[in-house]
């Protein structure tokens, strides 16, 4: 609770600095994927904001409650990743939809991209997002899944799930508009999420996050400050060669996505190192 109010209480401050300072260029739209440092990005934005204007976090365990106070069980039945996504995901796209039309100054979260909304947002928001590599992306779900008890599998195990699958197509989904895939539908998601990527104003790439950071202090026009929030802490899994190849195999389709978006990435902060 100490370190939830010193976070608290340093973050008012820097709002409360922020409301003295020159004015943003433009409002920013952050669709987070997870596992790509995105928890450190919402917060530097959050912090940038001044207190008279609204940063919006589209959370997790909040949609998950509310989505099952609505339709019953517990939010723990509703993982963005399991096959009760899309009534998620739908409220998300809700709560993501007024955050838009009321021209909040920050909107962030995990929600699906939605080109509906950008183009009714296109005027007012600058939409930018982070990927990453996806096998390391995978993994490091994995390893997030496991530490919050939502996969209590061996990786070897864990690889024949769908969730697993679901992971394996982070990208595809998120920025394909997806809430659960199947591998019918793999093709057309990934043209879709390639397609997506073209109306962002930014997209960064975890293994180089400062060149992004750097990209969207100029986009914004304010100074921006990353922490390192939430870091995986459950151990790395033994991960034979084999398996290995076989999370190759499954993100595919996100490599292929992946490549694409740091070919995007040249237009927008020049190559990517």
């Amino acid at each position: 609770m100490t370190e939830t109010f010193v976070k608290r209480a340093r973050r008012a401050t820097q709002r409360l600095s922020a409301s003295f300072a020159p004015g943003w260029k433009t409002r920013a739209c952050f669709l987070h994927i997870p596992k790509c440092a995105g928890n450190s990005i919402i917060e530097a934005l959050n912090a940038a904001c001044p207190l008279h204007e609204r940063a919006s976090w589209i959370t997790v365990p909040e949609t998950r409650a509310a989505v099952a106070a609505q339709l019953g069980g517990a939010p723990e039945d509703y993982p963005e990743d399991g096959p009760r996504a899309a009534p998620l995901f739908a409220h998300r796209a809700t709560l993501l939809q007024h955050h838009l039309h009321h021209r909040h100054r920050v909107v962030s979260g995990h929600f699906l991209f939605d080109r509906d909304q950008f183009q009714k947002s296109a005027d007012d928001f600058k939409w930018v997002t982070v990927v990453r590599e996806p096998v390391a992306r995978m993994i490091s779900h994995y390893r997030e899944e496991a530490r919050s008890g939502f996969v209590q599998l061996p990786f070897a195990d864990y690889l024949a799930t769908d969730m697993a699958y679901q992971h394996a197509t982070a990208l595809t989904r998120y920025l394909g508009g997806v809430p659960h895939l199947s591998p019918e539908g793999l093709p057309n998601a990934v043209e879709r999420a390639t397609s997506n990527l073209e109306h962002f104003s930014l997209i960064g790439d975890l293994s180089d996050l400062q060149t992004f950071m750097t990209g969207l202090e100029r986009l914004i026009g304010r100074p921006l400050q990353v922490g390192h929030e939430r870091p995986a802490v459950h151990p790395m899994p033994d991960i034979s060669d084999a398996d290995h190849a076989r999370v190759e195999e499954m993100c595919t389709a996100d490599r292929e996505v992946y490549a694409y978006a740091r070919g995007l990435m040249t237009a927008h902060l020049g190559s990517p190192t």
